[in-house]
């Protein structure tokens, strides 16, 4: 097999696959090459959520010192795998870095931008194509006083760059979600936030990129980039060589693994987590939960509720902790309920591994040393959120357009 492309991209989640779609609209040739079947990692078992209200990165204050208290629960939200890593030392210490207070709030309105825009994109797409879009908002809750108090400062936050937001206690949450038991003594509610079926929205997207003429290779690994003189001309993969113009790294969490040979540090982290899906029963909310306390999300999902949780810094592992998906379970029913979990196969929870950047911005953008290779990575937890507007700018910077938002502070070489 020898392809060639305008463009090569490698990963077919929601990024690479929205960016497949906005590239085919302005007339570019696309060969995608995905390792398994496109969709059939994180953009499977995802918590489905369109967040506006995520406009904080994911290094903040605030996380950091509840994550060295997580660290020591072997049930918590959020857990290290204790290993001699250089790279992981790496990234934490730019953690630390960008976790500053200031440094926090120069991110905050890139972050925003980029939500917006994606909801925007998000609707635009969901007047043509049902992938169950609905914007009902997304409830915060909490149930206990320091959760209260965080939800308090995220609504100051919210406030300060024009997010709406509406505090709540437990008789007006009640009567936002009647007929369901609430045991969270309030919520932090978001209008604006939406959700989706992200099965459908990959499969959507897929079906329309195959229509438009775009090539995917499925099942078929990318080994590494083939590069001289500053410039990317193949892709070695397990069946053959793939050549293109333009060449687009939207591998998830594998993605810094594709840089080495290039001589390039992209610092990323695979940030695990599981959900499961239980029949939504006689207790189903109409609007998504997170559940401040315990880091997880509800979200109704076609006929049945998906609750998704934890962050998992443990290398390139998709192996289920089951402690940690009973955990998910339990602490659900913490805050509502109960949902019955007595049909789950806790052994069968669906495990992926969210690309975690230090800072908590994705990489967007061309790499300074190699011209033609174009980074579309590092998403976290909003790569569901993200992923129209990525693959829009993706479009725009290979076309060359001027980005609709300000990419700046989304250089892939940022933090050499």
């Amino acid at each position: 097999m020898n392809t060639s492309s305008d463009v090569v991209i490698i990963g077919g989640g929601a990024i690479g696959l929205s960016s497949a779609y906005y590239l085919l609209e302005k007339g570019i040739s696309v060969t995608l090459i995905e390792r398994e079947q496109p969709g059939m990692g994180c953009s499977l078992g995802n918590a489905g959520l369109i967040s506006p209200s995520h406009f904080v990165p994911l290094a903040a204050p605030g996380l950091l010192k509840k994550g060295l208290k997580w660290m020591f629960d072997p049930e918590g939200p959020f857990w290290i795998h204790p290993r001699l890593d250089f790279e992981l030392l790496h990234w934490l210490w730019n953690f630390y870095r960008a976790s500053r207070e200031h440094n926090m709030r120069q991110r905050i309105p890139v972050l925003k931008d980029l939500l917006y825009s994606s909801l925007g994109l998000f609707k635009d797409l969901g007047s043509n194509h049902d992938f169950d879009l609905a914007q009902k908002g997304l409830l915060v809750l909490h149930d206990t006083p320091e959760g209260e108090m965080d939800n308090r400062h995220e609504s100051e936050l919210a406030s300060e760059v024009g997010v709406p937001t509406k505090l709540l206690n437990q008789e007006e949450l009640r009567a936002l979600e009647p007929g369901i038991p609430i045991h969270a003594t309030g919520a932090l509610y978001f209008p604006e936030d939406g959700h989706l079926f992200p099965l459908k929205f990959v499969e959507i997207l897929r079906d329309r990129v195959l229509d438009m003429g775009g090539v995917i290779l499925s099942e078929t690994n990318a080994v590494r980039f083939v590069a001289l003189n500053g410039r990317v001309s193949e892709v070695e993969t397990t069946k053959g060589l793939v050549s293109g113009k333009e060449f687009v790294l939207a591998a998830g969490s594998w993605s810094p693994g594709f840089m080495k040979n290039l001589g390039i540090r992209l610092p990323v982290q695979a940030g695990r987590g599981f959900s499961v899906n239980v029949s939504k029963g006689k207790y189903a909310p109409k609007i998504p939960f997170i559940c401040n306390e315990a880091r997880l999300a509800i979200t109704p999902m076609g006929d049945e509720i998906r609750v998704a949780g934890t962050l998992e810094l443990s290398g390139l592992d998709l192996s289920v902790s089951e402690r940690r998906v009973r955990a998910i379970m339990r602490n659900t029913n913490r805050y509502m309920g109960p949902l019955d979990f007595s049909g789950v196969d806790v052994a069968k929870a669906w495990s992926g591994l969210r690309p975690c950047s230090p800072d908590g911005l994705p990489y967007i953008g061309r790499f300074n040393h190699f011209s033609n290779l174009t980074a579309a990575t590092g998403h976290a937890m909003l790569g569901i959120s993200l992923a129209p507007i990525t693959g829009k700018l993706v479009s725009e910077i290979l076309s060359g357009e001027k980005p609709r938002v300000d990419i700046s502070l989304l250089k892939p070489e940022r933090f050499h």
